[in-house]
């Protein structure tokens, strides 16, 4: 958020950059680093923060790592709606997947699916790739 509003100094961006592949899964960025059951932590991913986190590394001249993070979201998201015929709420960024069945213990434990702000962040990335 703090790169996508612009907030962040080009050396505190050059840090989070450096920080980036902890948050790398195979399947897109993840929320968090920590595993607890709750919606909003890892091995989830979800489509707005995957869209601010790849415009915010873009404006301070991260585009490779803009790229990985859109690219990684796509795949995952075209994968599922190949399966499913759906786009969903949120993903599991590890696992690669839109089955959360019995993964979330806290927050909104389904999977929502064709859900707003993946279709449009979807769009978005498509548009500006």
């Amino acid at each position: 958020m703090p790169l996508w509003a612009g907030w962040a100094t080009p050396e505190q961006a050059a840090r989070l950059a450096k920080r980036l592949p902890d948050f790398m899964a195979p399947g897109g960025l993840l929320t968090s680093l920590t595993t607890t059951g709750c919606q909003w932590d890892a091995p989830f991913t979800r489509a707005p923060l995957v869209h601010l986190a790849a415009r915010g590394f873009a404006a301070y001249g991260f585009e490779k790592q803009a790229s990985d993070i859109s690219c990684r979201f796509v795949h995952l998201a075209a994968r599922e709606f190949e399966r499913t015929g759906r786009l969903y709420e949120k993903y599991d960024a590890v696992q690669q997947t839109a089955d959360v069945s019995g993964k979330i213990h806290f927050g909104y434990p389904t999977n929502e699916p064709g859900f707003g702000w993946t279709n449009g962040v979807l769009a978005e990335i498509l548009a500006t790739m």
